[in-house]
């Protein structure tokens, strides 16, 4: 097979694992090309590899930036072009699909729709749906964010862990949880400030020493580090900005638990891949009672511990944790449901034959 995938932004960049695994791990037995948008942004690339084809199609202009990706497609040939949600999807579809009529064309939606439900890329998405060959999406709940009235059938993919990354990792019974660890994107939508503010009052008022180490790069960054300040919480909180992928996942076993939070707007029916980080290094984990991670627990057999977003709810957790520890079976379940999420698995098993299967072979 030759598969050309279509990125929205640069290979590798944070928040893009699913669209660096696929190819990277298909082209070992398949010809492959990626196709990125390597605009200035300050998207950091933190996962890289030299195994993989990559081409930059980024130009001034929309119409530039297509004609962009039909030469590439005209040179390459591909049987199957994979394109990740981005904004000029339909355009790429709509314009070209004529000219590669040999060729099966799928869109993938990794994240929920953010903002409002009248947007023009709910439009967007809805036309795009009859041109494309195949719908594939990350939550089936995310996906009716994205495409609110679908009449294609759609495959979910759930996000990954590369487990080989974790191999070395090995469980030791924690008794007293006193470090904590959050993972994520510092994006105002987030809403980190509950996470700090609570975290913070808790730390105050218990008698044990407890701290929280957050990693990750984004636009309130700054307000995070000022609300730190102000309520002198630095003794309990630490910001530790972005690491690359490899020395991140060597420290996450250095904690005692994991605190997958994620706001409800937006984000409550998107799978968290930060949860399956911890699972994968087998450290404990408490988690925003989500969609997502409801799903997880009912669905693929994790343990998370769940709390609602309210300050009440995250402070009983927090406490509950603090002075009882995990049951004794919390890791080796998070552990053995996270098998499933190996990207190996989900590209060998389960990604190539859907491939296999839109060209009839």
């Amino acid at each position: 097979m030759r598969i050309v995938y279509i990125l929205r932004s640069k290979y590798g960049v944070s928040g893009g694992a699913t669209s660096f695994y696929y190819p990277l791990i298909i082209s070992k037995k398949n010809k492959v090309l990626v196709l990125e948008s390597n605009k200035k942004s300050n998207e950091p690339v933190f996962m890289k590899s030299n195994k993989v084809v990559i081409h930059d199609i980024h130009a001034i202009t929309m119409h530039e930036q297509i004609y962009n990706v039909y030469k590439e497609l005209k040179i390459f040939k591909p049987d199957i072009i994979h394109i990740f949600q981005n904004p000029l999807s339909l355009h790429y579809v709509y314009y070209l699909k004529t000219c590669f009529p040999n060729s099966k064309w799928i869109i993938d939606y990794r994240s929920p729709h953010i903002g409002n439900k009248d947007s023009l890329k709910i439009t967007r998405n809805f036309f795009l749906q009859f041109y494309v060959d195949q719908i594939m999406t990350h939550s089936m709940s995310s996906l009716k964010t994205n495409l609110p009235l679908r009449f294609k059938r759609a495959l979910e993919f759930p996000p990954g862990v590369d487990l080989k990354l974790f191999l070395n990792n090995t469980y030791t019974p924690v008794e007293l949880i006193r470090k904590f660890i959050f993972i994520g994107s510092i994006h105002k939508a987030r809403k980190l400030d509950f996470l700090v503010s609570v975290f913070g009052d808790v730390a105050k008022l218990n008698q044990h020493e407890i701290t929280l180490d957050i990693f990750g790069e984004g636009n309130d960054f700054e307000n995070l580090k000022g609300l730190i300040k102000d309520n002198n919480l630095s003794k309990y909180i630490t910001l530790k900005g972005q690491l690359s992928q490899d020395k991140l996942f060597k420290i996450i076993p250095e904690y005692d638990a994991g605190i997958a939070y994620v706001p409800y707007e937006f984000f409550n029916t998107a799978p968290s891949l930060k949860s399956l980080e911890y699972a994968a290094s087998k450290i404990n984990i408490i988690a925003s009672d989500t969609l997502g991670h409801k799903e997880y627990n009912k669905t693929y057999g994790f343990n998370f511990k769940l709390f609602e977003n309210t300050a009440e709810s995250f402070k009983t957790i927090l406490e509950d944790v603090i002075q009882h520890g995990f049951s004794n079976d919390h890791v080796v379940k998070n552990f053995k449901a996270v098998e499933h999420f190996d990207w190996k698995y989900i590209v060998e098993k389960k990604l190539q034959n859907v491939y296999k299967k839109i060209l009839n072979q």
